[in-house]
């Protein structure tokens, strides 16, 4: 299932005027590369499917669907997607947005 190949969870928010200058991308870069370090080959979050833009913004990291069902989202409905392949040095490009 979902947990042996992407057991760890991530999660991000951000506030409107942080959106779109590169904080989420170099947050979830960071957390990713932690992740690998620590062993995690991947990990997993769930959201509405109402929310295309959090989608498209997960796609661009990567992200794939692995499933959908029951949920708190507008629409009822949340997707589960999931990023495999972790990489350790993913957290050189948020260094250099001087997130950490």
């Amino acid at each position: 299932g979902i947990l042996a190949r992407h057991p760890a969870h991530v999660h991000i928010d951000l506030l409107p005027a942080a959106r779109g200058k590169g904080h989420g991308r170099a947050l979830m870069r960071l957390q990713q590369a932690q992740l690998a370090r620590r062993g995690a080959p991947g990990v997993f979050l769930n959201m509405a499917a109402s929310n295309t833009g959090a989608r498209a913004f997960y796609e661009a990291l990567g992200f794939s669907e692995f499933a959908r069902g029951g949920g708190e989202g507008e629409d009822g409905d949340d997707v589960f997607i999931v990023r495999a392949g972790l990489q350790p040095g993913d957290e050189v490009a948020a260094r250099r947005l001087g997130v950490c």
